[in-house]
């Protein structure tokens, strides 16, 4: 899968294999005007097996970002390319908002404090794992659709209701 991204600092093609390696390459706008140019991902999402579950997105930017093996100081020409793995998704300082995978290219202007972000946002690969609850399944009627439909029951009748009300409805 590839994708083009334009903006008014830079220019990059973004290519994604079926084995999780981003490949990205582009041309910063007027390369001379920054002291400093850096490719930044968050890292790769943590596989393994755990109650809570595999590839979850990080809690904060801190994690995500600390010793991330996807960054890449960028030359002074201006021209990048770069080979990362895909980053995983993470939560904001706020904990609630969840920022999709992307890769970050930091234009610090000299003379400047604050740099400049541009964003290349990636396609989300798990965007049904999350931390919290999903908007979409909260609320009376999401808990009681199963209940009207399997009545009062004996946990063994109820565990064979439940079956076949999950492949009728295509409930999960």
């Amino acid at each position: 899968m590839k994708r083009v991204y334009t903006s008014a600092h830079a220019d990059a093609s973004i290519a994604i294999s079926d084995d999780g390696v981003v490949e990205i390459v582009g041309q910063v706008h007027a390369p001379e005007a920054y002291e400093s140019v850096t490719l930044l991902a968050a890292s790769p999402p943590t596989r393994g097996v755990s109650y809570a579950g595999s590839a979850l997105p990080f809690p904060c930017p801190q994690i995500a970002f600390e010793n991330t093996p996807n960054q890449m100081v960028v030359p002074e020409g201006g021209a990048f390319s770069a080979k990362m793995w895909m980053p995983n998704a993470y939560y904001s300082h706020d904990g609630i908002e969840r920022v999709p995978p992307s890769i970050f290219l930091t234009l610090r202007k000299k003379g400047a404090a604050v740099p400049v972000f541009v964003r290349f946002e990636l396609p989300d690969r798990f965007p049904l794992r999350t931390l919290t609850h999903r908007k979409e399944r909260t609320g009376p009627d999401f808990y009681t659709r199963k209940a009207d439909a399997i009545g009062v029951r004996g946990q063994f009748e109820i565990m064979q209701m439940l079956e076949r009300v999950k492949v009728m409805h295509g409930t999960g």
